[in-house]
């Protein structure tokens, strides 16, 4: 089968006066609502590629920060992955109809978010969709210090997991939470669920509690109950920093959640690495593989 990759749908961005739009120092000053968000994750249905724009602009104002490369020479900086949220601009989801071939009429959310990874998304039977996220008030990356990394007592990044319901044809967008009361789980990230459900109604979702912290966990979220969440949590040991968990199903079942959770993890008081696999279901341990080298934080299982 060919495997090239084409080119489905464009959408048009509005085009922006960089004079008008941009301070000199690489901040934008007006009109960021016209230029794209910076997006880390996309989910897809049925029907549609969900993709959320956070409120953080992806700017085209030269400035001092994250310089480019041009023809193979350093040339002026663009903001970019790490502008800041700007108040202006709320989250918008771009809706692309992949039977159609075009994108919808974007969509606004009501205030500035900025999304990282995701869950699941799927259509109900009233042709709204649900996707499941998790979203910061300001750009994470942005603030996140690598100084903090494996320290047990670093800042509480305050991650919220949020269901999304989105109407496509009255381009509305509500949310609810799915952690009891808008509660946070300290550094939440690292989304994973039972990937035979993609697209489909499903009920649990897995993610990584303290990311980048010695001590880490993995929580498992029942989308269907969220004032119970998490409802269930495993940790490996106070001196392991692990990963994204990445489920594996059972062979020969097609029961959601039967399968097992495998989760590397680096031991920092040997400076090893290891696999760990625990029950997706019950979240029991079943075994623990140590390897020859350490794994590096944020890679992503996938």
């Amino acid at each position: 089968a060919d495997k090239t990759r084409t080119v489905e749908g464009v959408y048009p961005f509005p085009q922006v006066n960089v004079q008008q739009s941009c301070d000199g120092a690489g901040n934008v000053i007006a009109n960021a609502i016209s230029m794209t968000g910076y997006m880390h994750s996309i989910t897809s249905t049925t029907n549609y590629v969900i993709l959320p724009l956070t409120s953080s602009p992806q700017s085209i104002c030269p400035g001092p920060s994250s310089p480019v490369v041009v023809n193979g020479t350093i040339g002026p900086g663009m903001n970019y992955t790490y502008s800041p949220v700007n108040p202006g601009v709320p989250l918008r989801f771009l809706l692309f109809n992949k039977k159609t071939k075009t994108f919808l009429k974007m969509i606004h959310f009501a205030t500035t978010l900025f999304v990282t990874h995701q869950w699941n998304a799927y259509e109900k039977s009233d042709g709204t969709i649900v996707a499941d996220m998790i979203v910061y008030t300001y750009n994470v990356y942005q603030i996140l210090d690598p100084h903090d990394q494996l320290n047990p007592n670093a800042k509480d990044w305050g991650a919220m997991a949020w269901r999304f319901t989105i109407d496509p044809t009255k381009s509305t967008v509500t949310y609810s939470n799915l952690l009891p009361a808008n509660n946070t789980v300290p550094f939440l990230e690292f989304s994973n669920f039972d990937h035979r459900r993609e697209g489909s109604y499903y009920r649990y979702g897995y993610a990584l509690k303290n990311t980048y912290k010695a001590g880490s966990s993995i929580v498992k979220l029942d989308m269907d109950n969220p004032d119970k969440n998490p409802i269930l949590e495993w940790k490996a040991g106070d001196n392991i920093a692990l990963t994204e968990p990445w489920f594996v199903a059972r062979p020969n079942s097609n029961v959601e959640d039967d399968g097992v959770l495998l989760v590397k993890g680096t031991d920092i008081g040997t400076n090893s690495g290891a696999v760990f696999a625990i029950d997706a279901q019950t979240f029991k341990p079943l075994s623990r593989v140590n390897t020859p080298i350490t794994f590096p934080f944020g890679f992503h299982n996938r």
